[in-house]
């Protein structure tokens, strides 16, 4: 998900300069941001979606960012009953329970479709194949059903995206039990630029672990070459990211769905700066607090 959190930390947390004190400050909104308390976890949720809905939606307050959807349906924020619809519209499974029903609960849910589809697959049909070697032996009928069983079990999901919040909230989801992972596990080697985006000088900036921020491009390698490893790959918003992955990849993806949303020249535009502290605030949170889903009823 590329929500335009670099680019707004670009201009928000460091693109001002002190000439008095020779250092660059940040504005305002993002130092009410940084400083906020952590939001509990089935708020931080609802806020992040909150901040995605159409610029159309009845339901929107003013000031708040919104988006301009187009896939898959125009003038309409996805939910999970869209996923549903266009994700592995065939299976008949639960959706995961998630404290929303917005953009972020409905990228989560195709994620989730994909994966139970992508399991039922011989293997023979998959990338697995192609990664144990051209010319492993086909599985008799009984090893594929055991296979397919595991694999139920054993999925996971790459988590890659721009907004430190973005990659907590599905990290920290109870259902994924441990299923999602992002590059920062391997040794904070890489991440999609949202510390490229910091000067050295500036206090403020949101750091995920990464080193030297510079970097950021060379270390976005990295997730360009585990993103093309993918068996299927869904996203959201608007990036020329997912174009970078694919482009360097042979064989992802047998599953692929894009929820696409321009930004709003008034309301979310990424080369202005973000004023609205409440989605600056759940744009950069790292950490979660009552995760557990006892808590999501008396957060609503």
């Amino acid at each position: 998900m590329r929500t335009g959190f670099a680019d707004w930390q670009w201009y928000s947390a460091s693109r001002a300069v002190d000439a008095a004190r020779n250092k660059r400050v940040a504005g305002r909104e993002w130092v009410a941001a940084a400083a906020a308390s952590p939001l509990p976890y089935a708020q931080h949720w609802r806020t992040f979606e909150s901040m995605l809905l159409d610029c159309t939606d009845p339901t929107l307050r003013p000031g708040t960012p919104c988006f301009n959807w187009r896939t898959p349906r125009s003038r309409a924020s996805p939910t999970v009953s869209i996923a549903r619809a266009v994700c592995a519209s065939h299976l008949n499974a639960p959706p995961l329970r998630m404290p929303g029903n917005g953009t972020l609960s409905a990228a989560v849910e195709c994620v989730h479709r994909f994966a139970l589809q992508l399991a039922m697959l011989p293997l023979s049909n998959r990338a697995d194949r192609w990664r144990a070697g051209a010319q492993a032996p086909r599985a008799t009928a009984a090893a594929e059903a055991s296979a397919a069983s595991d694999r139920a079990r054993a999925w996971g999901g790459l988590v890659l995206g721009d907004a430190p919040g973005y990659i907590s909230l599905v990290r920290s989801l109870p259902a994924l039990d441990g299923r999602a992972v992002e590059t920062n596990d391997a040794g904070e080697v890489a991440h999609t630029t949202f510390t490229g985006s910091c000067p050295p000088d500036s206090s403020l900036c949101v750091q995920a672990g990464t080193h030297n921020p510079h970097g950021g491009w060379t270390r976005a390698m990295v997730d360009y070459y585990l993103g093309g490893l993918t068996d299927g790959f869904v996203s959201s918003l608007f990036s020329s990211f997912v174009g970078a992955v694919l482009r360097r990849s042979l064989i992802c993806c047998r599953e692929r769905m894009h929820f696409g949303a321009m930004y709003s020249q008034q309301h979310s535009h990424r080369d202005k700066p973000m004023r609205n502290v409440d989605f600056l605030r759940a744009l950069m949170q790292k950490h979660e607090v009552n995760v557990e889903d006892f808590h999501w009823v008396a957060s609503t």
